[in-house]
C-alpha cells in the first residue's frame, strides 16, 4: 500500500490513484509532446516555440530566487561567502595523533 494511501484522509482505491496519475498535467504534457514528435511544424509555430524554450532556465531560476528567505540566511553569510569557512584546510593533519 502506497504511503499516501496510509495518511490520506478518506479510503482510497487502485482506480482514484490512477485517475490522479492519468489527470496529472506534466503527464498529460510528455504523452502529447511524444505523439507529436513526427510531424512538423510550420516555420511560424517553430518560432514561438523556441522563443518560449528560451525563457524557460530563466523563469526557473527567478522562481527559485522568489522562493529564497534571505532572513534566514542572516547568520550563515559566511558559509556563503567561503563554504570551507567551517572545515579544516586541505591537507591539515589535525585527525593524527602527535608523538
Amino acid at each position: 500500500m502506497p504511503l499516501s494511501c496510509v495518511y490520506s484522509e478518506g479510503a482510497v482505491t487502485k482506480f482514484d490513484i490512477a485517475k490522479r496519475i492519468a489527470t496529472f498535467p506534466p503527464l498529460i504534457a510528455l504523452v502529447v509532446a511524444v505523439a507529436l514528435i513526427p510531424l512538423s511544424y510550420p516555420p511560424l509555430v517553430t518560432s514561438v516555440l523556441a522563443r518560449l524554450g528560451g525563457t524557460l532556465a530563466p523563469l526557473a531560476l527567478v522562481s527559485v530566487g522568489l522562493q529564497l528567505r534571505l532572513g534566514e540566511l542572516s547568520g550563515n553569510c559566511s558559509l556563503l561567502a567561503n563554504p570551507y569557512a567551517g572545515s579544516p584546510p586541505l591537507g591539515c593533519c589535525c585527525h593524527e595523533q602527535s608523538e
